[in-house]
């Protein structure tokens, strides 16, 4: 299915990936709703929303290099295995401020279900302020 929508004068026309209509209503709704949203951030000045493809580009442009060369090379393993998740799974690249502690948990359950121990999961998760966050997040979040 395509949608087409007007919003403030502008045309946007988007694929909704699917073949059943009911989806894709519900998801030409939720782009609506995503474009209205940064129509109105931009209008009180505020920036666009990040996507979780920037955060893992900037993690690995300014916080990657600083590290020893062998933490540095287990972290972009997970930081590999997270963008892939993240990005190219079936979030399809979210805003920051729409990542759960449910997508997170449920990263962390498919490095778990590969058969790894709970010490390897969590390991290189423990390492970044943003992954703290996240835990935390995800420890106090239903």
């Amino acid at each position: 299915w395509q949608a087409l929508a007007y919003l403030h004068g502008r045309r946007y026309r988007f694929s909704c990936r699917t073949t059943d209509k009911a989806t894709a209503r519900q998801y030409a709704h939720q782009q609506v709703n995503e474009l209205q949203e940064r129509h109105n951030r931009g209008l009180i000045g505020l920036p666009q929303p990040l996507r979780m493809s920037e955060v893992f580009d900037r993690y690995e442009r300014e916080y990657a290099p600083k590290l020893r060369p062998s933490a540095q090379k287990r972290m972009m393993d997970v930081v590999r295995q997270a963008r892939r998740w993240f990005t190219q799974g079936p979030l399809h690249d979210p805003p920051v401020q729409h990542v759960t502690a449910r997508e997170i948990q449920a990263l962390l359950e498919a490095k778990r279900s590969e058969g790894v121990t709970a010490r390897t999961v969590n390991l290189p998760y423990g390492m970044t302020p943003a992954s703290r966050f996240c835990s935390q997040r995800a420890n106090t979040t239903p």
